[in-house]
């Protein structure tokens, strides 16, 4: 979980990035899929987005990896990926483990980044389906009546759905998850 500290330097370091860009909160908030109010606690310092948003956003206005990632305490894709490559590296040059254990290890770390894939797809499907299901019913009545259907379903798939941290700790199986997954989830 983010810290005041953090919340309030992560919200002046987007807020000045933004200024430089002539990017508004509601701009930022189309630019990412999330709501104009979310991108406000972020720029007011009232919450701190999930690790993958903070790359989104990164991403999106043109910020460095890690400008606003680092100073929440989430640690970049990139230097987990080379800190992965590194581990893979020890456990090749490790005297104490046998294939079959370097091979265990490193299927662990498949399903691992497997699952991390999973989260991080359903995440931004859930956003899609959220912004496409914004669009009042009344206002399908232009688009072919499947759409208007799968509108439908789709808004009660959200509606029965439930998001996908299941708690600020642990992935959807239950297993702990990394530090640098964790953080405050706000959106």
């Amino acid at each position: 979980m983010a810290t005041d500290f953090q919340k309030r330097v992560f919200a002046d370091t987007l807020r000045h990035a933004l200024e430089e860009r002539g990017i508004s909160g509601r701009g930022l908030a189309r630019a990412v899929g999330a709501s104009p109010g979310a991108a406000s606690h972020w720029l007011q310092g009232r919450s701190v987005p999930s690790f993958e948003m903070v790359e989104l956003i990164e991403q999106a206005i043109g910020l460095e990896e890690g400008t606003l990632s680092r100073p929440v305490g989430y640690v970049p894709t990139s230097v987990q990926e080379r800190a992965m490559a590194n581990v893979l590296a020890g456990f090749e040059d490790d005297p104490r483990l046998d294939d079959r254990g370097r091979r265990l290890l490193a299927s662990m770390r498949r399903e691992l980044v497997r699952q991390r894939e999973v989260e991080a797809a359903y995440a931004t499907l859930r956003a899609a389906a959220e912004r496409i299901t914004a669009i009042p019913p009344n206002h399908t009545e232009s688009v072919a009546p499947e759409v208007g259907q799968a509108l439908e379903e789709l808004r009660e798939a959200l509606r029965v759905t439930p998001p996908a941290k299941q708690s600020q700790n642990a992935t959807h199986d239950g297993s702990p998850r990394s530090r640098t997954q964790q953080g405050e989830q706000g959106t």
